[in-house]
């Protein structure tokens, strides 16, 4: 693998944790959601839609969602 291929794999999982931190606290609104997809859409066109990417998202959405029922059951 050359340096360009490594550049793109940080960035890839960069972005998909840059993702995450943006919206580490879910509120489960649907204005939040509505944020989160354009965001991931925005990075799927940058990454080429990725399956890598794509898979990271998925994790990345699964953890977030866990993170919002958790802030429900504690109110």
């Amino acid at each position: 693998m050359d340096n360009i291929e490594l550049k793109q794999y940080y960035e890839l999982f960069t972005d998909a944790w840059k993702l995450f931190r943006a919206h580490s606290n879910p509120d489960e609104s649907d204005q939040f959601w509505e944020n989160y997809v354009e965001d991931v859409r925005r990075l799927e066109k940058k990454h080429h839609e990725s399956v890598l990417f794509q898979e990271l998202v998925l994790a990345v959405t699964r953890e977030l969602q866990k993170r919002g029922n958790k802030g429900r059951r504690e109110k």
